[in-house]
């Protein structure tokens, strides 16, 4: 249990890291960054607490631990909510999420009527940027946010990586099977490699999401096709 009992600590001196460099303590209750560092620093108590045997055993360490989980996963959430609002230090680097460009080129959108393709122009002029058309954003155009549904399918792909992690660790109980050329090493070795290729793989998708972080349009075949299927078989996974 000393390893989990050291993990556990360094979880919720993680967290009490976080509620100091935030001021949590000093601030009310309205930003991510303070929800944050409170539920990481209540759950990394919650993870040091639950193998103390002196403190909880049992059905209540159990319990306890459920209780942490939640809670990281909660602050998971919260944590996408700040990327998506382009805050990307999250509650360990609040000094990154005040970054601001500064002496940029002025930008300049220009739709074609006849596609519906944003072109982006950089111009040196000290003129205002000004968009083609009343409809395009400026900002959606040079840096699309992530939307409510996005944020929800990249929790779903985490907890695909989470579970498939967990498969793969499962298979290493079965470390016996590989002394001797045991008749079901193959079936464990197969078991474990497809585990971790799939492991792999949704990572992967995790890193595509970050660069394209929101649904291709209609006329972005078949990109767009891919990222519904994309989304469909991972709803398929998560119940699976």
């Amino acid at each position: 249990e000393w390893p989990f009992l050291l993990g556990g600590f360094l979880f919720f001196i993680g967290g009490v890291c976080e509620v100091m460099i935030n001021r949590a303590y000093k601030r009310l209750p309205i930003t991510y960054v303070w929800w944050i560092s409170v539920l990481d620093c209540i759950g990394g108590a919650c993870f040091w607490l639950q193998v103390c045997p002196s403190v909880f055993a049992g059905f209540s360490a159990f319990l306890v631990s459920v209780v942490g989980t939640l809670l990281y996963l909660i602050g998971g959430v919260l944590s996408l909510c700040m990327w998506r609002g382009e805050q990307f230090g999250s509650a360990l680097i609040p000094a990154l999420n005040a970054v601001s460009r500064l002496q940029c080129p002025n930008i300049v959108v220009k739709k074609d009527l006849k596609t519906g393709i944003c072109h982006i122009i950089a111009t040196s002029e000290a003129s205002p940027p000004s968009t083609g058309d009343k409809d395009t954003s400026l900002g959606d155009v040079l840096s699309p946010r992530l939307t409510w549904r996005g944020v929800l399918f990249l929790c779903m792909y985490i907890l695909i990586g989470v579970i498939q992690m967990v498969v793969a660790c499962t298979c290493l109980s079965h470390v016996s099977y590989l002394w001797g050329w045991n008749p079901k090493f193959r079936q464990v070795l197969s078991t474990f490699v497809s585990d971790v290729c799939n492991y792999i793989m949704v990572h992967m998708i995790l890193l595509l999401n970050s660069a394209c972080v929101s649904l291709p349009k209609r006329t972005e075949q078949p990109y767009r096709s891919l990222f519904i299927m994309m989304r469909l078989l991972s709803i398929i996974l998560v119940a699976n």
